[in-house]
């Protein structure tokens, strides 16, 4: 009886201390990011593929809110002005990064991927 008192003591003990977990190693702070699912996400909203990666250098550039953003859309604010009051250059609102023009990444937008692993040459 004893034996099993102290087993359950170091049990509660032991689970008490705090365990350094792989979320504790994320960092929270960093910006976001356009993944597949987002893009899916965005085109059942109704945008189409420019508007999506507009939206995403926007949200990217600036650390604004994408849902924000495509409300605004909803609203009537054009892309041009949402860049203009961000301050943020017109060139940059129009780059398309190179993986989202791949047809893995169109591949992965259908099936609604979380993240994206670009796929590697051997």
């Amino acid at each position: 009886m004893r034996t099993l008192l102290r087993i359950l003591v170091l049990a509660v003990v032991f689970s008490a201390i705090p365990v350094t977990l792989y979320a504790d190693k994320i960092n929270w702070g960093q910006r976001w990011e356009l993944t597949p699912l987002e893009q899916k996400r965005m085109r059942a909203m109704g945008l189409n593929d420019q508007e999506v990666f507009t939206i995403a250098n926007i949200a990217m550039y600036t650390g604004v809110d994408p849902d924000r953003l495509i409300q605004g859309l909803f609203r009537g604010v054009t892309v041009q002005q949402a860049a203009s009051l961000a301050s943020m250059p017109s060139a940059a609102m129009e780059v398309r990064r190179p993986e989202w023009t791949t047809p893995a990444w169109e591949q992965a937008v259908k099936d609604g991927e979380p993240f994206f692993h670009p796929p590697v040459s051997k």
